[in-house]
């Protein structure tokens, strides 16, 4: 179960670059990738908790206690579920062809289905984004004082 959330999704995440190796064990061409999930997640929650820490004497330590001392204040932005007031437009988003065995589609946000994940999007804590989606400079100053 998530304590909070970050953006994981491919559609919008982190070109990385890398180089591969040969079968025969030498460094091949370098490519570049979508890089998401938690791998980038983690990162961008990472950089964040290292901005509140800058110029701190000690560290933070385990910070569950101050994320769930933080949850429903503007330290974080309640991520809820679709709802019929959002505009149609705003559902979904185009995506290309990845390669060319690939078609185009489409990815429908908020498509949790429950009867296959047992997830839900709720107001508050839910077991899809936790207490939230860190609120950039809310969280950052929420958690040097949350921390005193």
């Amino acid at each position: 179960m998530p304590d909070i959330a970050a953006d994981a999704d491919p559609d919008t995440g982190l070109l990385t670059g890398y180089i591969t190796s040969t079968s025969h064990g030498r460094a091949g061409p370098y490519r570049t990738m979508v890089n998401a999930g938690t791998s980038l997640a983690c990162p961008l929650i990472a950089g964040l908790v290292a901005d509140a820490q800058q110029g701190r004497k000690s560290a933070f330590g385990l910070i569950n206690p101050l994320i769930y001392r933080l949850a429903g204040t503007r330290a974080f932005h309640d991520v809820l579920p679709v709802g019929s007031s959002m505009p149609q437009q705003d559902r979904g988003a185009y995506l290309p062809p990845g390669g060319a065995q690939d078609g185009t589609g489409i990815d429908v946000f908020d498509a949790e289905d429950r009867a296959q994940t047992q997830q839900v999007t709720v107001k508050g804590y839910d077991t899809m984004t936790g207490v939230g989606t860190p609120n950039g400079a809310g969280f950052v100053t929420g958690l040097r004082h949350a921390a005193r």
